[in-house]
């Protein structure tokens, strides 16, 4: 048996450790679960294994991310409580070397409430923990239908902040472009109220697709039906030299059942 030296061995865990935690935002990056994987990501710290995403398949044969949430007293806390889902894994860099303006995705709300969409980011240093999220959030309808959402990266509608309200922490606030040149954490959540990090405590389930990374610099954030899965079967007029040749064929078949 070949004898490994302690100090290689603590070098060799320190590189699989740092490339476990490598940056990996990139400007292709697209999630849509086709290959049935949650590509990390998960609930928060306490959630049991019941309450985890998973990667569904609806009757088109589409694949995509089931999130659920299991609500809670107003006064009280608990794991999977709010509508929350998070990614430290391929979501994680720098979004400005990466050349990010925006995150866009499709969400279908399968609850019976209408859901406050934001994204939002944790970047650590040291013990320090810093926030940001969504300026205002996108209203989600408790309808069934899909939606796509738009979320700018853009120091206009992503506000660095010191965590929960009414925290005692006392970290200082950090700017837009340290939060997110240096995320370790991106974060969709339901929250109504300003951007408080918790989020809303709502029983729902929502269907999550297509999370992607765009350099569109948007002007607003935005929500709109979706079209993606709804094919254009708008009719189409014929221009004038289509009817024409139409009209001449037509007159050629008379032609011949006069000449029967």
């Amino acid at each position: 048996m070949k004898v490994i030296p302690l100090g290689s061995l603590l070098i060799s865990c320190l590189i699989v450790s740092g490339s476990a935690s490598a940056v990996t935002v990139h400007a292709s990056l697209h999630n849509d679960f086709e290959d049935g994987q949650t590509h990390g990501w998960k609930k928060g710290a306490g959630s049991s294994q019941d309450q985890l995403p998973t990667v569904e398949q609806d009757s088109d044969g589409n694949h995509y991310l089931k999130v659920t949430s299991i609500g809670g007293k107003p006064d009280g806390r608990g794991p999977s409580s709010r509508m929350t889902f998070i990614n430290e894994t391929e979501w994680r860099g720098n979004f400005l070397a990466a050349g990010v303006n925006s995150v866009k995705t499709r969400m279908k709300n399968m609850g019976n409430d209408p859901l406050h969409m934001r994204i939002g980011f944790t970047t650590r240093a040291i013990e320090e923990w810093h926030f940001g999220a969504s300026k205002d959030y996108l209203l989600l309808p408790a309808d069934g239908q899909w939606y796509d959402l738009s979320f700018a990266i853009t120091e206009e509608y992503i506000t660095p902040f010191l965590g929960s309200e009414g925290s005692e922490c006392c970290f200082p606030e950090w700017s837009f472009n340290e939060l997110v040149a240096g995320n370790n954490q991106l974060k969709f959540h339901s929250g109504k109220e300003a951007h408080f990090w918790g989020g809303d405590r709502v029983a729902s389930e929502l269907w999550v697709d297509d999370i992607r990374v765009s350099d569109e610099a948007l002007q607003a954030i935005s929500l709109s039906s979706s079209s993606s899965l709804q094919p254009d079967v708008s009719a189409v007029p014929l221009p004038a030299a289509a009817w024409l040749f139409i009209s001449g064929i037509t007159g050629l078949i008379g032609l011949q059942h006069r000449k029967k």
